[in-house]
């Protein structure tokens, strides 16, 4: 069969709803299966890489003439979603054994992220 052939039989309108099934699918078991912390939680990490690449793609047209503020600017951004997501797996495993309280457990994240910022402030110079 070439490839012609495969592309009128290909049914874009039927693709897409198997596409749209899927996600959809997904999206109903991961509201179903983790808290509104925890989706609050990844809606702000998601937010932190997508300042990532705004910050990259600003970089790449206008260019890095003060260096120093792209490379703070990149660090805030990886180390925020890097504490987040340590964020998410503590409140997770709290939810399911309670071993911590999420107030101690936001605490940590709180003063870590103090520090972090406190790194990247001082980095610009």
């Amino acid at each position: 069969m070439s490839f012609l052939e495969k592309l009128k039989e290909f049914n874009i309108k039927e693709e897409y709803s198997k596409i749209q099934e899927v996600f959809s699918s997904f999206y109903q078991n991961y509201k179903n299966s983790n808290s509104e912390k925890l989706r609050l939680i990844d809606i702000f990490i998601v937010f932190s890489g997508f300042i990532l690449i705004v910050q990259v793609v600003y970089a790449g047209i206008i260019g890095l003439y003060p260096m120093n503020s792209f490379l703070s600017g990149i660090i805030a951004c990886i180390g925020t979603m890097t504490l987040l997501v340590n964020l998410r797996m503590h409140v997770n495993l709290n939810e399911k054994n309670k071993l911590n309280s999420n107030e101690q457990v936001f605490g940590e994240y709180f003063i870590a992220s103090l520090i972090l910022y406190f790194v990247c402030i001082n980095f610009l110079g």
